[in-house]
């Protein structure tokens, strides 16, 4: 049995996420990196690196907030409303 490992876009429940289908967040989509990964420390973390690397070929960005999709990284907002996200549920 192996560990499922997906990237979701930190900014998907952003008003900036939404849009026509195929022009949106691309976690709207299930369309992230995913992967499985073997069971044990090192499976994991080398379908990290796997990912990680996938993600950047494909577009994603990772900022202080996590990873987000190349949809949500082009819009003019997405910083701010992540920033905004991440202080409400810090506040919390």
């Amino acid at each position: 049995m192996g560990v499922w490992i997906e990237f979701r876009c930190e900014n998907r429940s952003n008003p900036s996420a939404a849009g026509p289908s195929r022009g949106r967040c691309e976690s709207h989509e299930n369309n992230g990196p995913m992967e499985m990964a073997r069971e044990t420390n090192d499976g994991v973390l080398d379908a990290l690196r796997c990912l990680g690397n996938e993600a950047r070929k494909s577009g994603w960005k990772r900022t202080r907030y996590g990873w987000i999709c190349a949809y949500c990284a082009a819009q003019p907002t997405v910083l701010t409303e992540l920033k905004a996200s991440w202080e409400e549920s810090v506040d919390e």
